[in-house]
């Protein structure tokens, strides 16, 4: 074959190969679109048979479908040059999703006798003199003490990014240090660093919803305004715009629990926060971005789909499976710690770490043209770490059902402890979009806390009886 003969055959097999490749992708889109318009209808469907089953939009089934609808939404349209994801992530959303529907829907059936008799009990206004008394089961004292260290930690955090912004730091630079992304860290001393992450995020966690429940209930005024002071200082310190979304969804939640008690002024202060909350979500994310505001919501919120696929994708080619260890990872994170202690380390508790890790610690520059991005793998990753599409549709059934459970819980009884629960459950719905919220060893130590305060609760019952 001449020469002349052998460019032009490789400018052919070039073309062949171009349009092989446009075939593939036009192919690959509308078998994408089929999928998304399939999970649409699924979810649509869901969201109308729960709402007229408990006519509330702050229900598991409603948050977690509608959350995850918006998302697989913004993605599907593709815009400021979004790459996209692979076939099977919105086949794999979609089963999530279903199996976690199904889940919250079955544990109905473990209640159902109970929620023909009280249902809707908690809103009569004599039940809710009584759960007063049983309110009282959380030790007030221990609360207070735990504020307390939380306020410290608030103030350290609060006296680090004003010393970095008045050192001409922006707030990516000081967020970066916070979460570890720059050289220098944020907290010189490393027992400062773990008490302020490891103890007071976890335990402001916790008291949010508490103060959230006595703000309704007008009740420890004081301490209501310190908690959530706290949790302002923590926003400006961190310019993290999660903690403002989950206050709000759940204000918007216990305002649908005592909406039929509660008074217009308490209405007004509940509209204001959540006005606030919005303007401040603006201001975050102005600082934070050069992007503009419609820009950075879209890329907020589209990262789960397309970082979900590209984390899969590297499991995969590595053919890693942790077999449930990703699901309880506090469990197996402790006994990494034990096995590294005495000297006992293995390769599958490695890598889990290293997989379980691999998010927050890789940043890929693929998915938009400006930007790297991490963390968002969405808590499905975690389930298909553990078992692929098995573990999926598992660990999402288990997941709906232990949500649905309590939320079942907090609607059939006078004690407020369910409720203060269930806005727990709520913050690991909302934030599922990121990781497994009950899979992170930080939310453990928040259960911890609360389990805790329960346990001292009862205790200072019986002995006063």
């Amino acid at each position: 074959m001449g020469k002349g003969q052998g460019l032009l055959h490789g400018q052919v097999r070039r073309q062949e190969i171009r349009e092989e490749l446009l075939i593939y992708i036009g192919k690959s889109e509308r078998n994408q679109r089929s999928l998304f318009i399939l999970f649409f209808i699924i979810s649509v469907f869901t969201i109308y048979l729960d709402y007229s089953a408990h006519k509330d939009i702050s229900s598991p089934v409603i948050v977690f479908t509608s959350l995850w609808l918006f998302i697989c939404t913004l993605a599907s349209l593709r815009l400021y040059g979004f790459t996209g994801y692979s076939e099977k992530t919105i086949g794999y959303i979609t089963c999530g999703s279903v199996a976690f529907s199904l889940g919250a829907f079955s544990s109905t059936l473990v209640n159902k006798q109970t929620t023909k008799q009280t249902r809707y009990a908690h809103l009569r206004g004599k039940n809710l003199q009584t759960s007063d008394g049983n309110q009282q089961q959380l030790c007030f004292t221990f609360l207070e003490m735990i504020l307390a260290l939380a306020c410290v930690g608030s103030a350290l955090s609060l006296f680090y990014s004003l010393n970095a912004f008045r050192s001409g730091a922006s707030y990516m630079e000081v967020r970066g240090s916070r979460l570890g992304y720059n050289d220098e860290q944020a907290f010189s001393n490393p027992i400062v660093g773990l008490f302020v992450t490891y103890f007071c995020g976890p335990a402001m966690t916790v008291l949010i919803p508490i103060a959230i429940v006595f703000l309704f209930k007008k009740q420890h005024k004081k301490f209501n305004l310190i908690v959530f002071l706290c949790a302002l200082s923590d926003v400006i310190s961190s310019g993290g715009r999660i903690q403002i979304i989950y206050i709000v969804s759940q204000l918007i939640a216990a305002f649908f629990y005592y909406r039929k008690t509660i008074s217009s002024k308490t209405k007004k202060i509940i509209k204001n926060a959540t006005i606030i909350g919005i303007v401040m979500l603006f201001v975050l994310t102005s600082l934070r971005t050069s992007q503009n505001f419609l820009q950075a919501i879209y890329t907020y919120f589209t990262l789960p789909v397309g970082l979900f696929s590209y984390y899969t994708s590297i499991v995969d080619v590595n053919n890693f499976e942790s077999f449930g260890a990703a699901t309880f990872y506090p469990l197996f994170y402790v006994l990494a710690s034990v096995a590294s202690f005495f000297g006992a380390k293995t390769s599958f508790l490695d890598n889990l770490i290293y997989y379980v890790g691999l998010p927050q610690e890789t940043w890929t520059s693929t998915l938009f043209p400006t930007g790297s991005y991490n963390a968002f793998c969405s808590l499905f990753y975690f389930f298909y770490l553990d078992f692929r599409i098995v573990g999926i549709v598992l660990f999402s059934l288990l997941y709906g059902f232990m949500s649905g459970y309590v939320y079942k819980k907090q609607r059939t009884r006078t004690n407020d402890i369910w409720f203060m629960f269930y806005l727990l459950i709520l913050q690991t719905i909302v934030g599922s979009f990121i990781i497994f919220q009950l899979g992170n060893t930080k939310f453990f130590v928040s259960l911890f806390i609360f389990g805790i305060a329960i346990l001292l609760g009862k205790k200072e019952i019986k002995e006063e009886s």
